[in-house]
């Protein structure tokens, strides 16, 4: 039913009306490219970011916010994995103590951190590594 409230929302289905009409305004935004639209509009792009990103859509709105695709650098990260530092030796003996008693957290979870924050000191050795990063 409606409402003589101009700030209510009409159901329909799972969501709302003002919900549809956001998926269909995003999903607009989306097929025109969304960094290209934030670029050519962005005060409409922060207004409707600002109401709320349908979650299928979020991913994109970050990556377009930010302009990750324009900051990629394929391959960097490849290459501060592979570069030992002065904190490989100190990360790869914390990594055991790292959560000992989950179950979840095993050597392949281990080993996935251990690269991370190998990765992190040979990116900022400025900060390098400390134990409380893990």
């Amino acid at each position: 039913s409606r409402s003589t409230s101009s700030t209510s929302k009409l159901t329909k289905g799972n969501g709302t009306v003002d919900e549809e009409v956001a998926k269909r305004h995003w999903q607009a935004m989306v097929q025109q490219g969304l960094r290209n639209y934030a670029c050519k509009n962005p005060e409409v792009f922060r207004r409707r970011a600002r109401r709320g990103v349908p979650m299928e859509y979020r991913w994109q709105a970050w990556k377009a916010a930010l302009g990750l695709e324009e900051r990629m650098q394929p391959g960097l990260y490849q290459e501060y994995v592979q570069a030992d530092n002065q904190w490989t030796r100190l990360i790869e003996i914390d990594m055991p103590r790292t959560f000992p008693d989950i179950e979840f957290f095993d050597k392949e979870q281990q080993y996935s951190l251990l690269r991370i924050l190998k990765a992190f000191a040979n990116f900022d050795p400025e900060v390098g590594y400390c134990q409380g990063m893990n």
